[in-house]
């Protein structure tokens, strides 16, 4: 097995390099989220990021998932 210098393998870093890589960035809005609204604002994100989340797993576009999310 080669050595990159990482600590991994020259396979390891090959097959890390050839995977996708994908980032979700949820904005919870502008301003300040009043402190009664805060939980109810937090969970819309996290709504937000499983849904984002979910897209790679099934066809890749997002269609069919929860609108409301």
């Amino acid at each position: 097995m080669r050595s990159t210098g990482t600590g991994h393998s020259a396979e390891k870093v090959a097959a890390i390099r050839s995977s996708p890589i994908w980032a979700i960035i949820v904005h919870g809005g502008a301003g300040e989220v009043e402190p009664e609204e805060a939980e109810a604002n937090r969970s819309g994100c996290l709504r937000a990021l499983a849904a984002g989340q979910a897209v790679p797993e099934g066809d890749g576009c997002g269609r069919g998932r929860d609108p409301g999310a």
